[in-house]
């Protein structure tokens, strides 16, 4: 069955509706387009848990529209599409219409109803969604309860599945293998690190979260590295393989590939650098061979 509901834009994002498992607001938002030169407006989709806990792994994927409406008349014009993600560390969506399509459809209910009565609704229609809160040891991550490890983290337990970290992580299958500390106390202790990151880690493995950024992907790449996890690497390549310039420097992305030997972006990255930008890299200390070797042909090359 799908769980639907509507949102009505506001300036104000405490307007709070629940839809399902979840809480969503919207909000309306002015910036500047370099591209026309002008203002232009968005909405902004928020989604989270009813249930708030530092320990949940969730995810929510959602469809719907933007509209006008008029309740009284039971008229509605849509101007916009739009599907989204949410997750651990991704709880907002901005939805990017356009201004022409929202003044056309504006002025078409104004003449219609009156613009006393038009509003504009964000209708929501939840296509899936997941919520396991990982400090219970029923989780819905455990489907087996003898397949079960308890992990602290940061002072927090998280009871999680061993047969899928161990398939997906060499780290942890053989951990689970050793005869490690965890036979004594109980639980494995997992020190310096941040609970988000490593929940976000779980979500990836679990494939409950696909989401990387700017903001998240250098503590996953440390992660994945770790823990010898390839999912969780692939996941950060393809975000810095599509990531723009402006929101990831190539330069940054060139450090990363040489820290955890990402070959699968390297030519494509190096295409986005100058040789001027590669001639000021400090040579010596790159550890990536094929690194080394690429960056050294370029500037063999004559353009």
């Amino acid at each position: 069955m799908t769980i639907k509901g509507t949102l009505r834009f506001s300036t104000d994002s405490k307007d709070v509706i629940d839809i399902g498992d979840f809480k969503w607001f919207t909000k309306s938002v002015g910036y500047y387009s370099p591209k026309s030169r002008m203002m232009q407006f968005r909405a902004d989709i928020s989604c989270q848990p009813k249930e708030e806990s530092r320990t949940a792994l969730w995810s929510c994927s959602a469809a719907g529209t933007l509209a006008m409406a008029n309740d009284a008349k039971n008229k509605q014009f849509v101007y916009h599409l739009w599907t989204a993600s949410f997750s651990n560390g991704c709880t907002r969506f901005k939805a990017f219409y356009n201004n022409s399509k929202y003044e056309n459809n504006f002025n078409a209910m104004e003449r219609l109803s009156g613009k006393s009565q038009t509003s504009t609704d964000v209708h929501v229609k939840i296509v899936d969604s997941f919520y396991a809160d990982l400090k219970d040891p029923k989780n819905a991550l455990i489907e087996d309860p003898s397949d079960s490890a308890l992990f602290k983290v940061n002072g927090e337990d998280l009871w999680l599945p061993k047969k899928v970290l161990a398939a997906n992580s060499h780290f942890f299958a053989v951990l689970f293998r050793g005869n490690f500390k965890e036979a004594v106390d109980g639980f494995y202790e997992i020190k310096d690190l941040k609970l988000e990151e490593f929940i976000h880690f779980i979500g990836i493995v679990h494939l409950h979260n696909k989401h990387v950024d700017g903001k998240s992907v250098e503590g996953l790449l440390k992660l994945g590295d770790m823990y010898q996890c390839k999912i969780v690497l692939q996941r950060c390549e393809e975000y810095l393989q599509r990531a723009s310039e402006n929101e990831f420097p190539p330069m940054k992305k060139l450090f990363l590939i040489d820290t955890y030997k990402l070959h699968s972006i390297l030519t494509d990255v190096l295409d986005q650098i100058s040789v001027e930008e590669l001639k000021a890299v400090p040579f010596d200390s790159l550890s990536f061979d094929v690194l080394r070797d690429l960056i050294v042909e370029k500037l063999r090359c004559i353009y």
